[in-house]
């Protein structure tokens, strides 16, 4: 029994300065202030009213990009619209001739496609070819269905 006391005590009393080392500030042992540092603070040249005569640079990060200053808006649109597809209302179904409205007020004639009825009211999406050649029965724009969907 008096064995295993000893060698607890003993373990406690060799651990304990190297557990308690790590807990002083840098550069500072447990018993005192820290010391000061090898390199000299630089001297303050402090005017009379606190005012410093030596101006320094800001730091700067070379490490990091510059960007440049934008350039303005944009020339040309960046969000380009297909002017292939249109999407609308039918408005009136002639047979072979459909009228499209969009939601501009723009309208379109649209001929071809499969010849299924569709209803005044039916809003459709349309990928659409330009067609001037033809004369159709139907007013608005001349415009052959390519592909007719129903929204």
């Amino acid at each position: 029994m008096r064995v295993v006391r000893w060698t607890g005590v003993t373990l406690a009393l060799v651990l304990a300065p190297a557990l308690l080392g790590g807990c002083g500030p840098a550069g500072s042992d447990a018993s005192g202030p820290a010391t000061e540092s090898s390199t000299p603070a630089p001297a303050s040249s402090a005017e009379p009213g606190g005012a410093s005569s030596a101006t320094s640079p800001p730091p700067t990060d070379p490490g990091l990009p510059s960007l440049e200053p934008p350039s303005g808006a944009p020339r040309t649109p960046t969000d380009l619209v297909p002017s292939d597809i249109v999407v609308g209302t039918i408005r009136a179904d002639r047979g072979s001739c459909y009228t499209l409205e969009t939601d501009d007020g723009v309208q379109y004639a649209l001929v071809g496609g499969d010849g299924r009825p569709l209803a005044p009211g039916v809003v459709v999406r349309v990928k659409v070819a330009e067609d001037r050649a033809a004369t159709p029965t139907c007013p608005g724009r001349p415009v052959t269905i390519i592909d007719l969907e129903v929204v």
